[in-house]
């Protein structure tokens, strides 16, 4: 008889720690599905912020290069103008 009760605890043993791992890998795959779609999210922001953010960084590069900066001072008022319609554009 003491043989059947140590046998049945631990049967009642092996089918908890069974349960209780079933759930923590189902738990650790929805987490891990989670961040990858978070990771994706991430990622098509980030394309979509170079994007948007292309005139003025554009802009910025055309500063910043010697060959191209050579006439800045003729085209400061068209910077400017450019500037400022990006400013528009991105607060809408």
């Amino acid at each position: 008889m003491t043989s059947i009760v140590i046998a049945l605890i631990g049967a009642i043993t092996s089918v908890v720690a069974a349960v209780i791992a079933a759930r923590y890998a189902r738990s650790t795959q929805r987490h891990d599905a989670e961040a990858q779609r978070a990771r994706e999210l991430e990622s098509r922001i980030s394309e979509r912020k170079y994007a948007v953010y292309r005139p003025k960084i554009e802009i910025f590069g055309d500063l910043l290069d010697s060959n191209r900066s050579a006439g800045v001072a003729e085209r400061a008022v068209e910077i400017q103008t450019q500037l400022a319609d990006f400013s528009t554009w991105i607060t809408i």
